[in-house]
């Protein structure tokens, strides 16, 4: 709605008809419609060119059962080497509840394309200047899949045996609606329910400020469990689906943090920005998707959406200048970890990132395999030292 009194070409006196010759439509209002227009379409496009390319991969796999079911056994037995829970056992513990295995049925059919509409347009009509990272990252993740899908075909367990197919016996039953037809029944590696869920529990926590927006990852732990307990898809399906997600979030990753701008939506920087942009110096984690912003008054880690997920933190980390007492290189990184992870996320060799507290005191560490990084002493701060893994320690050292 156009705020304020519509601009007119005359007066309008009370008690006068009011006409479409009377009222003259604003010139931003006419100019800004083609754009949107032209971009709606570009999307939908591009949307339509993924599913024809999914069509493709389906017929080019149908026919290699023979290949599937080899593949099958073998991720079978790998989830068992590596003592992963059954799938089988876990849906068999629930064959006597139908009504939840109903549930986890009615949701893997019937939420995975609506939600992921939903929220691609919602985040194109809220948020178009941060909707083409997740519409590229879906692409991304969907060709990725789609290229494991012909190299890799896969059988999913409902149709191996020790599995039930939950869909067929306890309904709703796909193969009688018809709406079974579409989907390639040998692409069950990488799981895409899962990955698309994903994507958008990302995607919301990047683009929301609400505190409310870490409930989105609620979406891909109970499409996890739905995708396993229906058997449609295995252990690895989903693990593989994190791997590829994440890699294609950090592939889209803006070349700034600042939110890229729609052509007809200029950028309007203050004189306070400027003095600020001026004065401060940044060197970023090209190991990690952290940044770390360095000036006169604060050292402030900045940290995506998914670190702060797996640091268990809802805000970056800001620390006074002032409190740093020592800075210390470390060939490895690791070898300033000490204690345990609470709380945290890590695998070793690859990332610890969190808390990690011994009996006196809580250190904050963001390292990424056997990378050098540097070790930040501090004091009166709730973290006793900071630990980053980083390739710009020399440039650190020297503004520290």
């Amino acid at each position: 709605m156009w705020p304020g009194p519509l601009p007119c070409d005359g007066v309008i006196q009370k008690g006068d008809a009011v006409t479409a010759s009377t009222i003259r439509r604003h010139p931003r209002q006419t100019a800004n419609r083609e754009p949107v227009r032209a971009d709606l379409a570009r999307n939908a496009a591009l949307l339509a060119v993924l599913w024809v390319a999914y069509a493709v991969v389906r017929s080019i796999t149908a026919g290699d059962l023979a290949a599937a079911t080899e593949n099958a056994r073998a991720i079978i037995d790998l989830q068992q080497a590596l003592g992963l829970p059954s799938e089988g056992a876990l849906q068999g513990a629930l064959l006597d509840d139908p009504w939840l295995l109903r549930g986890a049925n009615l949701y893997y059919l019937g939420v995975h394309f609506p939600i992921t509409l939903g929220y691609l347009a919602w985040a194109w009509r809220n948020h178009r200047a941060k909707f083409a990272r997740v519409r590229n990252a879906l692409i991304a993740t969907t060709s990725a899949g789609l290229v494991i899908h012909v190299i890799y075909p896969l059988k999913p367990p409902r149709m191996m045996a020790g599995f039930v197919d939950t869909a067929a016996v306890i309904g709703p039953d796909p193969y009688e609606l018809g709406i079974s037809g579409g989907a390639n029944q040998l692409a069950a590696m990488p799981s895409l329910h899962v990955g698309w869920a994903l994507l958008i529990a990302l995607g919301t926590i990047w683009i929301s400020t609400s505190n409310l927006r870490w409930l989105a990852l609620a979406h891909p732990t109970l499409t996890l469990a739905v995708v396993v307990l229906t058997a449609n898809h295995y252990w690895a399906d989903a693990i593989a689906a994190v791997v590829v997600v994440v890699a294609a979030w950090r592939f889209t990753r803006p070349s700034s943090q600042a939110a890229r701008r729609l052509p007809d939506q200029p950028r309007r920087v203050s004189a306070r920005s400027r003095d600020k942009r001026n004065t401060e110096r940044r060197i970023r984690h090209t190991v990690g998707m952290a940044e770390l912003f360095v000036d006169a008054d604060q050292l402030r880690l900045t940290l995506s959406g998914w670190e702060k997920a797996g640091a268990v933190r809802r805000d970056d980390l800001s620390l006074p200048m002032a409190s740093i007492v020592s800075v210390q290189r470390l060939d490895n990184a690791r070898d300033g970890i000490r204690g345990l992870r609470a709380p945290g996320t890590g695998w070793p060799g690859r990332i610890a990132l969190g808390s990690w507290r011994t009996r006196r005191t809580v250190d904050f560490i963001a390292v990424y395999r056997n990378d050098p990084g540097y070790l930040i002493e501090l004091d009166g701060q709730h973290f006793a030292r900071l630990v980053v893994s980083s390739p710009t320690i020399s440039e650190l050292e020297a503004l520290l």
